[in-house]
C-alpha cells in the first residue's frame, strides 16, 4: 500500500552484504581469470610430506559453504596457481573449506611443485549463491 523510505547503506556496508554471497581476491574492478597479481594470496613452500598447503580468509561469513575456484595469476588457467620463482604453474589438487567462514586451505603436491622455500601465489573466487 505505502512505499517505506529509501534505505542509505554505505559502499563498505552494501559490499559487505553482497560478500556473504560471492567473494574474489581479484580488485573489485577485476574479473576473474584476468592476469593480475595485485590481491592474489601468497605462500612460500615447506614441507616433508609431498604435499603443500596453505590457508587463506575470507573478508566476510558466506551465507552457505561456498564454491572455492583458483586462478592462475600468470595465465588465469583455473585450477591452478603459479610458482613465482620460476614462473611455472602448479596444478591445485584439491580446494578445502571447513564451512561458510574462515579458513580455507589450498593443497597442492610435490609433483607439480618444486622445492622447499619457493614461493607461490594464487587467486580465488568463492561463491555461495543461492
Amino acid at each position: 500500500d505505502t512505499a517505506t523510505p529509501f534505505e542509505h547503506r554505505s559502499y563498505g556496508e552494501e559490499l559487505a552484504l553482497c560478500m556473504r554471497y560471492y567473494e574474489k581476491s581479484y580488485a573489485n574492478e577485476i574479473v576473474p581469470g584476468n592476469t593480475q597479481d595485485q590481491g592474489a594470496s601468497l605462500t612460500w613452500a615447506a614441507s616433508s610430506s609431498g604435499y603443500y598447503s596453505f590457508n587463506d580468509r575470507f573478508k566476510v561469513e558466506k551465507r552457505a559453504t561456498p564454491t572455492i575456484t583458483t586462478y592462475n595469476p600468470g595465465t588465469g588457467t583455473v585450477s591452478q596457481m603459479r610458482n613465482t620463482d620460476t614462473g611455472s604453474a602448479v596444478t591445485v589438487s584439491s580446494v578445502t573449506s571447513t564451512g561458510t567462514s574462515s579458513p580455507f586451505s589450498f593443497v597442492y603436491s610435490s609433483s607439480t611443485a618444486s622445492t622447499d622455500g619457493q614461493r607461490y601465489n594464487v587467486h580465488w573466487t568463492a561463491d555461495a549463491e543461492l
